[in-house]
């Protein structure tokens, strides 16, 4: 029995990696801004996404720029549902501070994001249950993580 378990358990984490695999191909296809926000939204809530959050927010804003388009409306509300799932704090703050000034423009990110991540960013203070904190998979190891002992997994 045990071994079955096991086997069961290994054959199941083979099937999902592959799974996530096969979401990582979606980023780099000409499909992927023709999800829909809620698919885009669970996609973005994954720990397990092997990408760094500055191209998560790059792929973001493609989707968001072609829906807006399509939509007749502006980025900030095509992405309203999205953007909330991009994890800011795990941003350096040189980045931070120009998304800051593209948002001027944009209207893009919710003001509140910014403002969590510059808020982890000078507390240093770690909530392992803050989802916008958490690194993913593919977080790219960054000075400003480190400083606050965030690692990528």
């Amino acid at each position: 029995p045990c071994l079955k378990f096991s086997t069961l358990t290994f054959l199941l984490c083979i099937y999902l990696q592959s799974v996530w695999c096969t979401v990582q191909e979606v980023f780099k296809s000409q499909g992927f801004n023709e999800l829909s926000e809620d698919a885009l939204s669970f996609v973005l809530q994954s720990d397990q996404l092997q990408m760094d959050e500055e191209d998560i927010l790059a792929k973001v804003t493609e989707w968001a720029t072609v829906n807006s388009v399509v939509m007749g409306q502006t980025l900030g509300e095509v992405a309203v549902k999205v953007i909330n799932h991009v994890r800011f704090g795990l941003l350096d703050p040189e980045k931070l501070s120009q998304i800051e000034r593209d948002n001027q423009q944009k209207n893009f990110v919710p003001v509140p994001l910014i403002s969590a991540a510059w808020k982890f960013h000078a507390l240093k203070k770690v909530d392992v249950t803050d989802p916008q904190t958490r690194p993913r998979a593919g977080t790219v190891p960054r000075e400003s993580l480190r400083v606050v002992g965030l690692t990528p997994q």
